[in-house]
């Protein structure tokens, strides 16, 4: 419902996915986050729903917008690697890690296997010309969440290396952003801890504004 308004003003269709937990082991919640699991494929996955609502709805698909907070900024930042084409635009608020554009390590961390794993590189031209939006409150600074631990869950070499709280690994993702020219912005919402109304509002006007360029 954090989108309704947005939906009703700009007659769009707002689709949120709600991926499974559990699959092989009952204790993760992390599968889609990283985008690959196992076989399964959660970017493609996202793509064939959108499909399936074009189909169903008669719309055009080429590009859509992407939001994503939390667990499902993970994705949303990552899916931006992967399909810049298809997005218009896209809103990274609060991610409790983040994949840097750096070709010196593997992925998550880094992005040197990328190919290797999905089959495609970085596409610097189609992501300089997705506006990118990222979002953090001012007092999201619960690090037990968000911490890595050595050979637990997805913790590689590097994990914790964008730093300790998702306000330091936001602003460490907005610089590398930066440094390779992204249309990147960076909003700190002031009283907000780790909670998803609050920066919906920011979301959604930043998708309202892109929407009329």
């Amino acid at each position: 419902m954090q989108f309704a308004n947005l939906a009703e003003e700009q007659k769009l269709i707002i689709l949120a996915p709600l991926f499974p937990s559990g699959i092989a082991d009952r204790n993760d919640n992390d599968n889609y986050k990283y985008i690959a699991y196992r076989d399964i494929r959660f970017d493609l996955l996202l793509l064939q729903m959108i499909e399936e609502a074009a189909a169903l709805y008669n719309i055009n698909v080429d590009r859509f917008a992407l939001f994503g907070f939390s667990g499902g900024a993970h994705f949303a930042h990552r899916f931006f690697y992967l399909h810049p084409t298809r997005l218009s635009a896209v809103s990274i608020a609060a991610p409790g890690s983040v994949t840097l554009m750096n070709p010196d390590q593997d992925w998550w961390v880094g992005t040197r296997n990328m190919e290797e794993l999905f089959g495609c590189s970085l596409n610097f031209p189609a992501m300089r010309q997705v506006p990118a939006q990222l979002l953090v409150g001012n007092e999201d600074t619960n690090t037990q969440a968000i911490t890595h631990q050595t050979g637990r869950g997805k913790w590689m070499p590097g994990a914790n290396g964008a730093g300790t709280t998702r306000i330091d690994r936001l602003y460490t993702l907005y610089e590398n952003w930066r440094s390779h020219d992204l249309n990147v912005t960076i909003e700190e919402i002031a009283g907000v801890g780790h909670s998803s109304p609050p920066l919906a509002d920011p979301a959604a006007k930043f998708f309202t504004k892109h929407m009329r360029e």
